[in-house]
């Protein structure tokens, strides 16, 4: 059963999924927190929030989600430009419908924390952690 793919796959995403859950309660404790008690600009806070997340995920994710050791030089730039792709259009998102308060900051915050590891993980499992042919899980 354990080499069974559908186990492999199974257990990854479940371990994808606590790293991103824990990734995710960064991000909105980061962001609702510095938006609550440090009074700082939404946008602001959003910003600080993702650049704490993003060093949650990566480093959860290369060492527990997908059990890598090493080639960060490969692995970080690609998380890094993944990330990055996902900044550009949630973030801008979410910046536009905060500025221009057409939604909530803590509405917004949930909306992000939901949409990003869904992206993420398509993206990480395809090609940023991706396993050459000699890799095993």
């Amino acid at each position: 059963m354990k080499g069974d793919p559908l186990f492999v796959h199974a257990y990854r995403l479940i371990r994808f999924g606590l790293v991103g859950g824990l990734a995710t309660l960064t991000y909105l404790a980061v962001s609702i927190g510095a938006v609550k008690l440090l009074e700082l600009r939404p946008s602001i806070a959003s910003i600080i929030a993702i650049a704490c997340g993003f060093v949650v995920s990566y480093v959860g994710h290369h060492q527990f989600t997908f059990r890598l050791t090493g080639r960060h030089h490969v692995h970080l730039p690609r998380f890094g430009v993944m990330q990055t792709t996902i900044f550009v259009v949630v973030g801008g998102l979410s910046t536009y419908l905060l500025e221009k308060q057409v939604a909530d900051p803590t509405v917004v915050s949930v909306m992000v924390a939901i949409a990003w590891p869904m992206i993420s993980f398509v993206v990480a499992q395809l090609w940023v952690f991706k396993r050459g042919a000699s890799g095993t899980d």
